[in-house]
């Protein structure tokens, strides 16, 4: 749904599309994801990389740009996790009105986790300059965590043999036999990932693998982020309060929850701005009639989150490769 200003705005659509992008001065293939408008950064070769130049194509209703004066096109990247963003104006094609182009240039060190990028149509509105008359719908960007933890996302990771914990950590002991433990404390939840289960390290620790190793690697590592976004959720919905003059729903106080619902409700509920969003899922919630529906939602929106389709179909490919190289019937 689009935002409402106390002023005319564009009715037609405001698109944004990701011509292409290069890491370091070279073309980075497969990073753009159309239908679900994404920007994926987390499995490149380059694990190092410095710069991420993204080069953007906007348009505006022609019709309806004709006859706005000083329009200007921002392309405009936040990225909650890191507190930093970034705004560029795109250049107007001189031969053609409503259609801009430009490029972002992102330094590595000042993104982690994920970002959202969208661009804003401005013009002069009533007298007063650069009021925004449109936007695209948002893209996101998914960045590698700046350590190399084995699953995605603000959440602390720590590696604990859980047969040998230390005394702080002592109630791992009896998940000894499981390979992972979500924490939820309020104020920072916290994943802990078995060192002592055979091989998990070594199999989520290198990124950088390919065939059927890399298939296992994605496996593992989009089942336990699947399962944390999920887990992280619902908690986060349960601390959601009801304002007491208006009794609707508002966000947590908490960053970390308010930020796990915004990513998931984006997904759960596309037409709906955040807020109709947060109404909903907290009224399907509280209800013994909806809550099921909304664990329905939740476990496609939590699985499109951490790419598990797109891994998965990844992971199939490789294994019909592999037994196709091995000379064994499929």
């Amino acid at each position: 749904m689009k935002a409402l200003f106390p002023y005319r705005t564009l009715v037609g659509d405001v698109t944004l599309t990701v011509e292409h992008i290069r890491i370091d001065d070279k073309v980075a293939e497969h990073t753009v994801q159309l239908d679900e408008r994404t920007i994926d950064l987390r499995d490149l070769e380059e694990t190092d990389w410095e710069v991420a130049v993204i080069t953007l194509i906007a348009k505006a209703p022609p019709s309806e740009i004709a006859d706005r004066s000083e329009t200007k096109c921002v392309a405009q990247v936040e990225c909650g996790p890191a507190n930093n963003r970034v705004s560029v104006l795109l250049a107007e094609d001189p031969s053609i009105r409503g259609l801009w182009k430009g490029y972002l240039e992102l330094e590595r060190g000042y993104w982690y986790a994920s970002a959202e990028l969208r661009v804003h149509i401005t013009g002069t509105v009533e007298g007063v300059a650069d009021r925004i008359i449109g936007s695209s719908e948002m893209w996101s960007i998914q960045f590698n965590d700046l350590t190399n933890r084995p699953v995605n996302g603000a959440i602390k990771i720590t590696w604990v043999d859980f047969g040998d914990p230390d005394d702080d950590k002592a109630f791992l002991r009896k998940h000894q036999d499981n390979y992972a433990y979500l924490s939820i404390d309020p104020d920072e939840p916290q994943l802990f990932l078995n060192r002592g289960f055979a091989g998990l390290e070594q199999l989520l620790a290198d990124r950088r693998r390919r065939g059927l190793e890399k298939a296992l690697h994605d496996q593992t590592r989009t089942s336990i982020a699947d399962k944390t976004w999920s887990a992280l959720f619902n908690a986060a919905l349960a601390a959601v309060d009801i304002n007491d003059d208006s009794e609707t729903p508002e966000w947590p106080a908490v960053d970390w929850q308010r930020r796990v619902l915004e990513s998931l409700l984006a997904r759960m509920y596309p037409e709906k701005d955040p807020e109709e969003a947060l109404v909903e899922a907290w009224a399907s919630y509280r209800s013994s009639d909806t809550s099921a529906a909304l664990q329905e939602q939740l476990g496609p929106a939590a699985n499109a989150h951490v790419r598990a389709p797109r891994l998965l179909r990844e992971g199939i490919r490789s294994f019909a490769n592999g037994q196709d190289e091995a000379g064994e019937d499929r």
